[in-house]
């Protein structure tokens, strides 16, 4: 049996890593591989800014999980059956009321994760 090994070590000495710190700067994200006491190093550096800053609440989806905008969605499948019952629909810009609501109508609620679909 041939198994395999990974492994991570500090971004910034070399040094074996523990954990991978994620933090964010300027509207950007930022991954790093340290060691624990270039972790704590880290993290005590920021706590003089984290103490006085504001946090926002909610989490910072992972890197490769999909951002659901489920308003979006909806926008996107109003518009495809609009476009398929022969309605003009601009591509751009939000769907108007009368619109939403003729799609309401005719399409049957969706489910959590699906798109609507006309009623049969």
């Amino acid at each position: 049996m041939r198994r395999i090994r990974t492994a991570v070590s500090d971004d910034l000495d070399g040094s074996p890593a523990e954990e991978t710190v994620v933090f964010a700067l300027d509207g950007e994200r930022y991954e790093i591989d340290l060691s624990a006491g270039n972790a704590a190093e880290l993290r005590q550096a920021l706590e003089p800014f984290v103490a006085w800053a504001r946090r926002i609440r909610g989490r910072i989806p992972r890197p490769g999980q999909p951002v659901q905008r489920p308003a979006l969605v909806r926008a996107q499948t109003i518009q495809a059956w609009a476009l398929e019952k022969g309605y003009e629909v601009s591509d751009r810009g939000p769907i108007p009321i009368w619109l939403s609501r003729e799609y309401d109508q005719h399409c049957e609620a969706p489910r959590a994760g699906e798109l609507g679909r006309p009623v049969r």
